[in-house]
């Protein structure tokens, strides 16, 4: 099974991607932003979860081992990325395999954007746990733009935050500044470390 975020505009003769995921028996294959082909990160059955990348000279890098995907509960989040606005009318088109019965496309508008970058929040939920979501005090910001993907046991939440005064992670011209909005969508929890790719 395969799920595809992408504009909802066509933008020079096709949607263009934001983010895509792709089901598999070994596991699940994720990317957003399209920044590079061949960038993803893999969470595999087992719990083992590695990214691939130029920071990681295009070879998987372990990340760390979590709970295997059958036996997933709780909540992870998988990443969150800044992505430029305007780089996303280059991304990789939606194609004809992104279509077929029983995959998934979610739509956002840049036409709704009010920011030069978007930010992309990737988050596995225990499909179980789904009330979770309805809990105000974790709410993602009022303008964001979500969609729920259910990969077998695993529910895949994405938030895509498109107004400057709601974003976790906004450009400075020398690096990167975080937000905070709550426990759920913050990059500067106390004690929580982080990594990062930055590229441009």
């Amino acid at each position: 099974m395969r799920a595809t975020i992408a504009t909802s505009e066509e933008i020079n003769g096709c949607q263009r991607k934001i983010a895509w995921f792709n089901y598999t028996p070994r596991g699940i294959y994720f990317e957003a932003g399209q920044f590079f082909m061949g960038s993803h990160t893999s969470y595999h059955v087992d719990g083992n979860v590695f990214r691939t990348s130029p920071a990681t000279f295009d070879r998987p890098r372990f990340q760390g081992r979590y709970l295997s995907l059958n036996n997933f509960t709780g909540w992870y989040q998988a990443g969150v990325s800044m992505v430029m606005t305007e780089s996303i009318r280059e991304n990789s088109c939606v194609k004809a395999r992104d279509r077929k019965s029983g995959n998934f496309i979610g739509l956002v508008s840049l036409a709704d954007v009010n920011s030069e970058v978007v930010n992309i929040v990737i988050e596995f939920l225990d499909t179980n746990k789904r009330e979770w979501l309805e809990n105000t005090d974790i709410a993602p910001p009022k303008s964001s733009i979500s969609h729920a993907i259910e990969f077998g046991n695993i529910l895949i939440v994405i938030t895509v935050l498109i107004i400057d005064n709601e974003l976790l992670i906004k450009p400075l011209h020398d690096g990167f500044q975080v937000f905070h909005q709550n426990t759920r969508f913050s990059l500067n929890r106390k004690d929580v470390e982080y990594s990062y790719e930055a590229y441009g």
